[in-house]
């Protein structure tokens, strides 16, 4: 009898521990899909202001939201002419955001012409 209640003890334990793993894998991965979510928007938002400032002047086309993988994301854009050395430069920032807290920015200079 009571070589039944250790198993039946013990198999308790592993499953609420099994679960316990589960549930940390799946948060894990939301986590890590938002994250990644956010480094491609961002890097996408980058290129497309590196080739508006080079070809199509000052318009900045990317949308202040974008909707993945069953999720908004807040992006913001911003510009700030600078001069290396007599070089007319801009620097871009994009930022981007989620409800759950999480975001990313990326910052890069681009040569005007």
């Amino acid at each position: 009898m009571i070589w039944a209640i250790a198993a039946v003890a013990m198999a308790f334990l592993l499953g609420t521990a099994a679960f316990g793993v589960l549930s940390t894998i799946l948060q894990r991965e939301q986590t890590m899909e938002i994250h990644l979510d956010e480094v491609l928007i961002a890097q996408d938002g980058m290129e497309w202001e590196k080739y508006n400032i080079r070809w199509q002047g000052n318009e900045i086309t990317l949308p202040a939201e974008v909707f993945r993988n069953g999720r908004t994301y807040d992006v913001h854009i911003t510009r700030t002419p600078k001069e290396m050395e007599g070089v007319p430069m801009m620097e871009v920032t994009c930022r981007v955001s989620h409800d759950s807290g999480m975001s990313v920015e990326l910052t890069q200079l681009v040569e005007q012409r």
